[in-house]
């Protein structure tokens, strides 16, 4: 079975941020997950929800 971190290791470090990818293979995990959104402009980002009022 392969184990992969769902942002990383998230409760580490922020999610899906270089920091919780290396924490989350150092932890162990085979792989991880990411979710990438395009902003307005077209920009590619890591961010997982629809807007940004979780870190208002």
């Amino acid at each position: 079975m392969k184990i992969y971190a769902h942002r990383g290791a998230s409760y580490d470090y922020p999610e899906m941020t270089m920091a919780a990818f290396e924490e989350a293979v150092k932890q162990g995990a085979d792989g991880v997950e990411c979710d990438l959104r395009l902003s307005k402009d077209g920009v590619a980002v890591l961010w997982h929800d629809t807007d940004l009022h979780r870190i208002k």
